[in-house]
């Protein structure tokens, strides 16, 4: 094998490489990207008010849920009945 087909096999091989870790870090940003969006977005699974004093589970669930599901952050006002 000559000099020159040596090198240009060497540096075919080195761009492909190049090309392969830039796929891989662009994957592994993305993942990063959805999950930590994933992560702080509120999804109310369960709202209970004056459960001690008797109330049922889940009496503020849909009122909670329409107010706060979706958000990053949520100042809840509870509203009356």
């Amino acid at each position: 094998m000559n000099k020159a087909l040596a090198c240009r096999r060497v540096n075919s091989t080195i761009f492909t490489g190049d090309i392969r870790c830039v796929w891989l870090i662009l994957g592994i940003i993305t993942l990063a990207a959805c999950s930590i969006a994933q992560a702080r977005a509120i999804k109310i699974v369960s709202g209970t008010y004056d459960q001690n004093c008797g109330a049922p589970r889940g009496n503020a669930t849909h009122d909670l849920a329409h107010q706060c599901d979706g958000r990053t952050t949520c100042r809840y006002i509870r509203r009356d009945p």
